[in-house]
C-alpha cells in the first residue's frame, strides 16, 4: 500500500482530524512529512500536528517539490491536505503512487469530492457541506504574539459561532491565554458546541509567545472588519500581562516550596 496519502473534502469535514488521527498511529521515531496545500503562509493546522508527532516534518510551498520526492524515496509517510477551495483537477505532485483519500459530510448534497474520479477511498466525515461553495468566504486573522484576556475571547467566540459576523461554516484557531497556555479552537456547522483543546507547549510565562498563532472563519456575508476590531478588544496589553505572569511565576514558587 502507498504512504502517500492526499486528503480532499469540503471545509468542516475532518480532513485535519483524520490525518491526526493515522499520526498518532505511528512510532515517535517515525518520519513523517505533511504538506497542506491552500495552506500558504498561515500553518495553523501545521502548528496543531507538530504537537502531535515529535518527527512530523511540515512542508512549505518553497520546499515541498524537494523534500517530497526526498520522503518518498525514504519510503517515509506523506500526508498532503488539500483545502476546500483548490480545485482537485489542478493537482500535480512530483509523486509517484499517491493513494487519495476523500471525506464528505454525512447526508450531504452530492459535490465535486463525490464525483472525483481519482479518488481511490471514501470516508465519511462530519458537519455538513453546503450545496455550493461559490459563495464561501474565507477570513483569516494573524495572531502571533497576542495573549487573549479569557472572558473577553469567550465572549467574542460566542459572538463568531452564533452569526455576529457573518453565517459560519467553520471556525478554528490557535491562541494564546493569559495564564500561559495555548488552545486549538474548533467550531463545525452541524455540530453541537465547540471543542477547545490546550496544545501539548511549554507555557509562556516570560513575555510574549513566539509560536504561530491565528484564526481562519470560513462562511457567508462574513464581517472580516468586524472580526478584527473585536479581535483587539480581546487583547491584553504588555503592562497588564507582564503583571499577571509575575503573579503567575509567583504562585507556581510557592506550590514548588510547599512540596
Amino acid at each position: 500500500m502507498s504512504n502517500v496519502f492526499l486528503v480532499a473534502g469540503p471545509s468542516g469535514v475532518g480532513k485535519t482530524h483524520w490525518i491526526a488521527e493515522q499520526l498518532q498511529q505511528h512510532p515517535p521515531s517515525q518520519a513523517i512529512a505533511y504538506l497542506n496545500l491552500g495552506g500558504g503562509s498561515f500553518p495553523l493546522d501545521a502548528r496543531y500536528l507538530q504537537t502531535l508527532h515529535p518527527k512530523l516534518d511540515c512542508l512549505s510551498d518553497e520546499n515541498a517539490s524537494v523534500k517530497l520526492v526526498e520522503h518518498q524515496g525514504a519510503a517515509n509517510p506523506i500526508y498532503i491536505e488539500v483545502g476546500f477551495h483548490i480545485a482537485l483537477d489542478s493537482l500535480v505532485l512530483p509523486l509517484v503512487d499517491c493513494r487519495n483519500i476523500v471525506l464528505v459530510p454525512p447526508k450531504s448534497p452530492k459535490t465535486d469530492w463525490h464525483h472525483w474520479t481519482e479518488s481511490d477511498e471514501v470516508i465519511v466525515g462530519v458537519g455538513t457541506a453546503p450545496e455550493s461553495i461559490t459563495n464561501l468566504q474565507m477570513q483569516r486573522a494573524l495572531l502571533s504574539g497576542e495573549v487573549f484576556d479569557p472572558p473577553s475571547l469567550d465572549i467574542f467566540w460566542q459572538e463568531l459561532i452564533q452569526g455576529a459576523y457573518g453565517s459560519v461554516q467553520r471556525a478554528k484557531a490557535i491562541l494564546n491565554i493569559a495564564d500561559g497556555q495555548t488552545f486549538l479552537f474548533n467550531f463545525i456547522s452541524g455540530l453541537e458546541g465547540s471543542d477547545y483543546r490546550a496544545l501539548e507547549v511549554p507555557l509562556c510565562l516570560d513575555g510574549r509567545p513566539q509560536g504561530f498563532s491565528g484564526l481562519e472563519v470560513v462562511g457567508e456575508g462574513l464581517d472580516g472588519a468586524g472580526i478584527t476590531e473585536t479581535l483587539q478588544d480581546c487583547f491584553v496589553a504588555d503592562e497588564m500581562l507582564a503583571q499577571y505572569q509575575a503573579y503567575l511565576k509567583t504562585a507556581q514558587e510557592t506550590v514548588a516550596n510547599a512540596n
